[in-house]
């Protein structure tokens, strides 16, 4: 699915080829857009060196008209949530692999390589998985 058919009553979308991708079964008709931007916006939440979280269709505007700058952004639909104290233990218990946030990978890198790529840069055991189909039994 396209942005501009998640956000119809966003003119300046229309005819745009960027893509919505799925960020969780949370609020799943609702868009999420990652942004990075050169400058901080007022009605943004920073999450890290230059990149904020939102859904201001003004701050979206601005980054389509005017293409030539280094702001981008990703949509999102719906995204992951974690009850009380869920996410700190998945933690503890290794149930996830953190790395430094990089907005080059997020921004820059075409999104079916980001996995594969990351999981590459990891070395062994982790490479072994970066290639592998989406569905494992297809292996």
């Amino acid at each position: 699915m396209l942005v501009s058919e998640a956000l119809p009553q966003v003119p300046v979308l229309e005819g745009q080829g960027h893509v919505l991708f799925s960020g969780g079964p949370v609020q799943p008709n609702n868009v999420m857009i990652l942004y990075r931007l050169s400058q901080e916006p007022s009605n943004q939440h920073h999450v890290f060196d230059g990149v904020y979280l939102g859904g201001d269709m003004g701050t979206l505007e601005q980054v389509l008209a005017m293409p030539e700058r280094a702001d981008s952004f990703r949509a999102f639909m719906g995204y992951s949530g974690w009850g009380p104290g869920q996410l700190e233990n998945e933690m503890k218990t290794g149930s996830w692999i953190t790395l430094p946030a990089d907005p080059t990978i997020v921004f820059e890198k075409e999104p079916p390589r980001i996995w594969p790529d990351i999981l590459k840069s990891l070395g062994e055991p982790y490479s072994l998985y970066a290639d592998m189909p989406i569905d494992p039994t297809l292996n």
